[in-house]
């Protein structure tokens, strides 16, 4: 019986379980089986940890045991090393067992973590516990009757909801300050300006202080100091920071900090190893475009990706590649009740607001984590 293992529980990896469970169909179980691996039992909802903050019994995890189904197992634990040579894993159970699960294709799809250094100071927006730490300093300040300042550090995507969620929801407890520190000189500096003013806009409107151009080099924890690159400090009480990612990997082939594929996500120089999502470097042969690290490049890479598999398992079929998505396309939530779409092909854009939008935006996050409705 042939095995296809799956290491990582994210966006991409879930999305390939379901897609090669659509194409092997009633072969899984007679002549293939899959296991699913993780050091976490759960898939983590991680483009919705903001939500978390705001709401303590916001759920975050679902169990990634309901995933799997006739064929498919799961396995917690974490993978240590790809023994080529036996064309195994080798993943540590409970901290102390040390297993060896063959395969005969193998996906890494580990995903990412944050690229936050301890020494920086503040909070990672990275889990639910870190959610929950932030939520809880805040909510302290708040019964202390003290003014609070929050600074989320980063302005991606991630920081402008971190942002927008806080103002949201502190709108109305009194003496509370949200300043987003954004090292560029708008915000979404790839879309058009009209799109970068309406969401600072949409951000001023839950009291969102916007400060643009500057860097964060440090916070005090002690001191409740934040340090900025041109020099200056300022007294701030939680620190969020939410400045970007980077790739968990293996020993596999590597550069940039992110696995090597081919166009067909092969791993360079490993066989039968397949590699997407957060920790592959992922590009576009033809245009030469990367795939950034976001679910949604994880998701439409698994589609693909599971056709391959099929395809080198049987040996028929044309050869597939990959290809970047043909359209710009950015989902962001503004608060509890607002939301902004932007979308570009070729010359033509789109701006997408209000009810539309939310909905939009909330179809995305179920969709990326298999909820169906």
């Amino acid at each position: 019986m042939k095995h296809i293992v799956i290491v990582g529980g994210g966006y991409a990896g879930i999305n390939t379980l379901e897609h090669l469970k659509k194409q092997l169909g009633n072969r899984l179980g007679h002549d293939i089986r899959m296991t699913l691996i993780d050091k976490q039992p759960y898939h983590l909802r991680k483009v919705l940890l903001f939500r978390r903050i705001s709401d303590k019994d916001f759920n975050l995890h679902i169990p990634l045991t309901s995933y799997t189904g006739e064929g498919i197992s799961f396995v917690q634990g974490e993978v240590e090393e790809i023994s080529e040579r036996e064309q195994a894993i080798v993943v540590t159970r409970d901290g102390l067992k040390r297993e060896n699960i063959p395969y005969d294709q193998l996906v890494l799809a580990m995903g990412s973590s944050s690229r936050h250094q301890e020494d920086q100071g503040g909070i990672p927006l990275e889990s639910s516990k870190t959610a929950d730490l932030i939520r809880s300093r805040i909510e302290e300040g708040i019964k202390a009757g003290k003014s609070i300042h929050i600074a989320v550090v980063g302005a991606g995507i991630s920081g402008v909801e971190t942002a927008a969620e806080m103002g949201c929801w502190l709108k109305d407890s009194g003496a509370v300050k949200v300043t987003l520190v954004n090292a560029d000189r708008r915000l979404l500096s790839s879309a058009p300006k009209k799109v970068s003013a309406h969401m600072e806009e949409e951000l001023t409107k839950v009291g969102v202080n916007v400060i643009h151009g500057v860097k964060v080099c440090q916070y005090d924890d002690q001191a409740k100091t934040l340090y900025y690159s041109d020099g200056t400090t300022e007294t701030v009480d939680v620190c969020i920071w939410t400045t970007g990612l980077k790739s968990n990997v293996l020993s596999a082939s590597r550069e940039k900090g992110r696995i090597v594929v081919d166009e067909s996500y092969h791993v360079k120089g490993m066989k039968n190893v397949y590699s997407i999502g957060d920790c592959a470097l992922v590009t576009d042969a033809k245009t030469g475009r990367i795939d950034r690290m976001t679910c949604k490049e994880a998701v439409l890479q698994s589609g693909k990706l599971s056709r391959i598999m099929v395809k080198d398992m049987t040996g028929s079929g044309k050869r597939l590649v990959h290809k970047s998505i043909p359209v710009e396309f950015y989902c962001v939530s503004l608060g509890q009740n607002r939301a902004l779409v932007w979308m570009k092909k070729g010359k033509y854009s789109m701006l997408i607001r209000n009810r539309l939008a939310l909905f939009i935006r909330k179809s995305t996050w179920d969709s990326a984590s298999l909820i169906k409705k």
